[in-house]
């Protein structure tokens, strides 16, 4: 089995050519198609998968689900038929407009990571949710009911600041032995070889991360955190773009 070269991680391109490497038709009538490498980011990390079209002279594919397997990324959508075949050489296109919300979304969520240490607060971040229905970040440990109001409001002033900064946001890969010299926490899992990508908000704050991004904090325009809500030893902090169209 070939693994997929995950392009989006180095480039932002939204169109490209690949060449197909496999075709299955699926029970449910769906097509999936494996190709060398893709623009296309599969559902993970917290983050939504993208959505577009692969299409050849002969036909397109409306991609709807995208979804890594055993390091291969398939590509699915409705077809009646097979339209694609082996080594050909297809075209990629991913939604703007989808990617460039969830790419908003979940440099938001880093964001609060940031705005979070300035503010002093050194709680490790968890679970991280970069949805249009509800985004958030949960941290272990406690914010105690009597401050969560006011840090809802500094948290909010504070990654205001930050997107009106400007700050430039860049993606690069360490081995993982070089994580705990440039990752504001240690990832829960650490791979024993390979590249690591950490994403990075002005040269610092960072976090080993797959997902797609910015690539400045303007973009992110204004932003507000709604909700701070403790659990199981746990806060979550759900935050949300006031401004949903950058």
């Amino acid at each position: 089995m070939l693994e997929t070269n995950l392009t989006y991680l180095t480039d932002p391109a939204l169109e490209a050519n690949a060449v197909v490497v496999r075709t299955q038709l699926n029970e449910d009538g769906t097509l999936s198609v494996v190709t060398d490498h893709t623009i296309f980011y599969p559902q993970g990390g917290g983050q939504p998968c993208d959505m577009g079209t692969m299409s050849t002279a002969k036909g397109a594919l409306l991609i709807t689900q995208v979804k890594m397997d055993n390091g291969e990324v398939l590509h699915t959508g409705v077809s009646d038929k097979d339209i694609f075949t082996e080594d050909e050489e297809v075209n990629l296109k991913v939604d703007a407009a989808r990617r460039l919300l969830h790419c908003r979304l979940h440099t938001a969520g880093h964001l609060v990571d940031a705005a979070m240490a300035n503010l002093g607060y050194a709680l490790k971040p968890g679970r991280g949710y970069h949805f249009a229905d509800g985004s958030y970040v949960e941290y272990e440990g406690i914010i105690e009911a009597e401050h969560r109001n006011e840090l809802k409001k500094l948290l909010t002033d504070e990654l205001n600041r930050l997107a009106a900064a400007a700050l430039d946001v860049s993606g690069r890969f360490y081995q993982p032995a070089e994580l705990a010299d440039v990752c504001m926490h240690m990832p829960g899992y650490i791979p024993d070889s390979g590249n690591v990508r950490v994403v990075f908000i002005d040269g610092k704050y960072g976090c080993a991360c797959g997902g797609t991004h910015v690539s400045n904090t303007s973009t992110l325009q204004q932003m507000e955190v709604y909700k701070i809500k403790c659990k199981n030893g746990c806060t979550r902090i759900s935050y949300k773009l006031v401004s949903p169209h950058a």
